[in-house]
């Protein structure tokens, strides 16, 4: 099973374009590394991984590192590389990319409402409140400003 490996990512989703292949499609999706260490790395994704699912992360400077959902709490996923990385590749692969290519067999991803993120474009209440606040007050002190 090979991945695509120039296939365009959503900017969005981070999902890619299936290879089409009929077998074993698979998807090339970003996260982002919220932690790591020589046996693992704890990361957020769009996606909703399954835990077990077998995922193959592109490490900077480790390369394709082949890795298992341990767990996922709702914010982040856990993954076990299958192999613990060597010092050297752990601080090269990490260095200065918090965001990292992970691809995955397409039938393992879970997109649907509630499994990630949310990706509607509605901002929270609170902040659309003081938007309109802070609009309102900034209108009338522009009037007040300008009869005065």
């Amino acid at each position: 099973m090979t991945p695509a490996r120039n296939a365009a990512l959503d900017p969005v989703t981070g999902a890619s374009e299936q290879d089409g292949a009929g077998r074993g499609a698979v998807e090339v999706i970003l996260v982002t590394v919220l932690d790591h260490s020589d046996r693992g790395c704890r990361i957020a994704s769009a996606a909703r991984l399954e835990t077990g699912t077998r995922v193959a992360l592109d490490l900077a400077g480790a390369g394709m590192v082949e890795a298992e959902i341990a767990s996922f709490d709702g914010v982040g996923h856990d993954c076990r590389f299958l192999e613990p990385l060597t010092d050297e590749a752990q601080r090269s692969a990490f260095a200065d990319r918090p965001a990292v290519k992970l691809t995955i067999a397409t039938s393992a991803l879970d997109f649907s409402e509630g499994a990630g993120p949310p990706s509607s474009g509605k901002w929270p209440p609170l902040v659309r409140l003081a938007i309109l606040l802070g609009g309102g007050t900034a209108a009338w002190l522009l009037v007040l400003w300008l009869v005065f």
